[in-house]
């Protein structure tokens, strides 16, 4: 009979976990040749369930041990351990973890098969677990042919992916059983090839029949793979401008010259693309022969600190723009940056303020000592980012400053920017203790408000928004006022403790908290995620306004939403009559059994 079976732990968690065996396996255990153990996500998660289930000792079936461990524990692990073990090729933990009632998913046949496992692909195919195109495009990018061929021929579907894996991974076998057994390909496929390389793959998929686009010479180009190029284009392959940028972008000069001396256009973005990383032969090799330019390549050599482009670009007649040196300080690069203003580049405020967003103090006193005009933004981004030797000394200077320089540093939690504005008489406003509470820093928020800094009802319901229970009590406590909105946002996130809490202590709340709880609980169930109830089951308990059947409309036995329905809400007339009313059999049925009324 199927509940007398008996189940055997798998050999690797007897010679690795003796405290799962029984007491003769263990006795045992001290004298054993131990091998060098693998032991993986899949096995350490069946040793903890075996734990849990010997200590309850119920004498329960095998079959159901993952059922009665799932009541208790809300550890999403557990759900994953058949494709852990199909990743990894335990066939023993996939037997195991099948038996005691772990659920497949779509992952294990993927799993297997792009590591090649075919013992474990097999095993979870005769044994129900689904499977999907990409098995075979999985099978076919890792070049795994046997596991390839099983699915196929057990029914497995595929489609272009299957082909295009093949030509990327270059298993030239996998491509050719693919195209042979009638799997489609398209344009993709060269291209694929083309970008790693795989010649081989290219010459099979032109000389039957694949089509091709001008994204095989650009990707040749792109990843220097001269050879795959020069077959593109003598077989009539199209390519565009794009071929030369891709070349230059990654610096393929063979490429490069390859292409303009057998006619491929080129654009601007030859030359940005060159100096955006640097290639200064291929940039020269482009203006040489003709190849347009503008403020963009200067602009790209600037902001990655390319300086010898920088300078061939200018001393050739390259325009430029206040970018230019707005993106040098931005990153720091001050030669770039001198040197630009030295030679006569535009800048404008963009320059101090990208200085200070990311803390290039000397890039900023350069430009300040040289001229360069600044606006709030400079104090604003330096707080933001926490600098507090930009900020100072933009201060100290006179830069100008306003209520978002608190807000930005309340933000982000620097609390020595904030009290150093406060201190030297910046302006704050609401912001501050918002943005402070939002994010959980309280620090920032309990001296805001010691030192009279207002606050509104954003200030709680951001604090619920994230979940920040410290900053949320802090604010009522101190009379913070709040709304319906700490409820709703609350539920949002699924923050149960502030939710109660903020009931408890006399919080309003209207349909919108029902309405982001339900539909928190019915958008993920619908979607297979595990699910938290915790705010939708205390809104209905609660008494929370709303329609509680707006989400049971749709109802399907899929969802845990109709089976919730028992386990913790009294049926009525509604709810069960509307899985008649709109045809969900499965859900009327269920209804039936567990004690709802319909009304015909």
């Amino acid at each position: 009979m199927a509940n007398e079976r008996t189940y055997v732990v798998p050999s690797l968690l007897q010679t690795a976990a003796p405290n799962a065996c029984t007491e003769i396996e263990r006795g045992r255990f001290d004298f054993l040749e131990v091998p060098d153990v693998d032991m993986r996500h899949c096995c350490e998660s069946l040793l903890e369930i075996l734990k849990i289930e010997k200590n309850r000792n119920e004498g329960n079936e095998g079959q159901t041990m993952f059922i009665r461990l799932q009541l208790t524990s809300k550890d999403k692990r557990f759900l994953n351990i058949c494709e852990e073990a199909a990743s990894h090729g335990h066939i023993n933990c996939l037997k195991l973890a099948h038996e005691i009632g772990v659920p497949w998913n779509d992952k294990a046949c993927k799993r297997a098969a792009s590591s090649g496992h075919l013992e474990c692909l097999r095993y979870a195919r005769e044994n129900g677990c689904p499977w999907d195109e990409n098995t075979c495009s999985n099978a076919a990018q890792k070049g795994h042919i046997d596991c390839l061929i099983y699915a196929r021929e057990n029914g497995c579907p595929w489609d272009l992916n299957t082909c295009n894996g093949a030509a990327m991974g270059g298993h030239i076998d996998c491509l050719i059983y693919a195209r042979e057994n009638g799997c489609p390909w398209d344009e993709n496929t060269c291209s694929e090839a083309a970008s790693k390389g795989h010649i081989d793959c290219l010459i099979y998929a032109r000389e039957n029949g694949c089509p091709w686009d001008a994204d095989t010479c650009n990707f040749a180009a792109k990843y220097g793979h001269k050879d795959c190029l020069v077959y593109a284009r003598e077989n009539g392959c199209p390519w565009n401008e794009k071929t030369c940028s891709y070349a230059a972008l990654n610096g393929h000069m063979d490429c490069l010259i390859y292409a303009r001396e057998n006619g491929c256009p080129w654009d601007a973005n030859t030359c940005t693309f060159a100096a955006k990383n640097g290639h200064k032969d291929c940039l020269v090799y482009a203006r040489e022969y003709g190849c347009p330019w503008n403020d963009w390549t200067c602009l790209s050599a600037a902001t990655n600190g390319h300086m010898d482009c920088l300078v061939y670009a200018r001393e050739n007649g390259c325009p430029w723009n206040e970018k230019t040196c707005s993106y040098a300080a931005l990153n720091g690069h001050m030669d770039c940056l001198m040197y630009s203003r030295e030679n006569g580049c535009p800048w404008d405020a963009d320059t101090c303020n990208f200085a200070a967003k990311n803390g290039h103090k000397d890039c900023l006193v350069y430009a300040r000592e040289n001229g360069c005009p600044w606006n709030e933004k400079t104090c604003r981004n330096a707080a933001l980012n926490g600098d507090i030797d930009c900020l100072i000394y933009a201060r100290l200077n006179g830069c100008p400053w306003d209520e978002k320089t608190c807000s930005f540093a309340a933000f982000s939690g620097h609390i020595d920017c904030l009290i150093y504005a406060r201190e030297n008489g910046c302006p704050w406003d609401a912001d501050t203790c918002n943005f402070s509470a939002k994010n959980g820093h309280k620090d920032c928020l309990v001296y805001a408000r010691e030192n009279g800094c207002p606050w509104n009802e954003k200030t709680c319901s951001y604090a619920a928004l994230n979940g920040h229970m410290d900053c949320l009590i802090f604010a009522r406590e101190k009379g913070c006022p709040w709304n319906e909105n700490t409820c709703s946002f609350a539920a949002h996130s699924g923050h149960i403790d502030c939710l109660i809490y903020a009931r408890e202590n006399g919080c309003p709340w209207d349909k919108q908290t029902w309405f982001y709880a339900a539909s928190n609980f019915y958008g993920a169930s619908m979607f297979g995620e595990d699910v938290d109830k915790e705010c939708f089951v205390y809104a209905r308990e609660n008494g929370c306004p709303g329609n509680p059947n707006s989400y049971l409309n749709a109802g399907t036995m899929d969802s845990p939403m109709y089976r919730l329905q028992a386990d913790s809400f009294p049926w009525d007339v509604d709810t069960c009559t509307l899985a008649t009313k709109n045809d969900h059999m499965d859900c009327e049925v269920y209804a039936r059994e567990n004690g709802g009324v319909i009304l015909f």
